[in-house]
């Protein structure tokens, strides 16, 4: 499965996943400081699970439907 990590989500967690055979593409690695809707188009171009604890990807996604 493929994760795009959100710079919240907690190294630990990228950790594992990789270790469990994932493919984690961590935004603190490659897009530092990118914004919200920046880091949900990173995630839809890689057709991955977005993982964050950021409460505005709701609003992106449902309201706005992005």
């Amino acid at each position: 499965m493929t994760f795009v990590a959100d710079e919240c989500v907690l190294e630990s967690i990228i950790v594992r996943l990789r270790a469990d055979g994932h493919t984690v593409h961590a935004i603190r690695d490659t897009n530092g400081g990118a914004a919200d809707p920046d880091v949900l188009a990173i995630a839809v171009s890689h057709q991955a699970v977005l993982l964050t604890q950021g409460k505005d990807f709701g609003e992106l996604v449902f309201r706005l439907q992005l």
